[in-house]
């Protein structure tokens, strides 16, 4: 009996020898991987790229109450919040119910913000941009203006260009700002790269590790998930890097 036991330990000393050898080596893989991608694992809930010291979010009513203090607070592998985008209008008649309290609290707590509007193509874009610009001018945001185009709405590559550089025209003769063009990298390659917006500055989403248009001219930031986390905020939110000094490309 006292040698069967013996033989018993023996064997799960061996096996925690090869568990924790297993796990040690798994470790080293990612770290790694983390190092050959450029990227690495933070308090952000996701994979952040490393070459873009700049970190912002944008945020809309489906974020919820935010409490700004924890937000300002928030360190996470060296990183803080460094800018906010709010969302204000949608198409010609749509206000977010959290606009105004969300412009308030970054305003108090020091946090450059800008606002957005979600473009609506089929719908007149010189009202759109009326409605937005007279909605925001009265705010004291210091970062310009984004219009964010995700759908088509039936219109043609042409037609859906010349409508939005229309809203670009008339928020800039309303607020004195010309705005930034957020959309997708498949839908700029698809209906605006070759359009005549292809000189405005560029804010695209691409949640893959890797943005092709990364070094365009024009590109200002890179959203690169829609899902991550953090402090003072209980929802998934879309994370936003630039490169060094992009502040004072955004400023209005």
């Amino acid at each position: 009996m006292r040698r069967k036991r013996k033989q018993k330990k023996s064997f799960q000393s061996f096996f925690l020898f090869i568990a924790g050898a297993a796990f040690l080596g798994a470790i080293i893989y990612l770290l790694f991987l983390s190092k050959k991608h450029s990227f690495f694992y933070d308090d952000l809930g996701v994979d952040r790229p490393m070459d873009f010291p700049v970190l912002g979010i944008d945020v809309s009513h489906h974020q919820g109450k935010i409490n700004y203090d924890n937000l300002v607070q928030m360190q996470s592998g060296g990183d803080s919040v460094q800018f906010a985008y709010v969302k204000a209008t949608e198409g010609v008649d749509f206000i977010d119910s959290r606009y105004d309290i969300n412009a308030e609290g970054f305003s108090e707590k020091g946090i450059p913000f800008g606002f957005y509007h979600y473009f609506h193509p089929a719908s007149s874009a010189r009202q759109q941009a009326a409605f937005f610009a007279e909605t925001i001018q009265f705010y004291n945001f210091k970062l310009r203006p984004v219009i964010d185009v995700e759908v088509d709405q039936g219109q043609s590559a042409k037609a859906l260009a010349d409508s939005i550089q229309v809203f670009y025209d008339r928020v800039e003769a309303i607020i004195g700002t010309r705005p930034i063009l957020y959309t997708y990298i498949s839908f700029y390659n698809d209906y605006l790269r070759t359009s005549v917006l292809a000189q405005e500055d560029l804010w695209l989403a691409s949640y893959s590790k890797e943005l092709s248009l990364i070094d365009y001219p024009t590109m200002l930031l890179w959203q690169f998930t829609e899902k991550g986390t953090v402090d003072g905020i209980s929802t998934y939110v879309d994370l936003n890097v630039g490169k060094e000094g992009v502040l004072d490309s955004l400023k209005r």
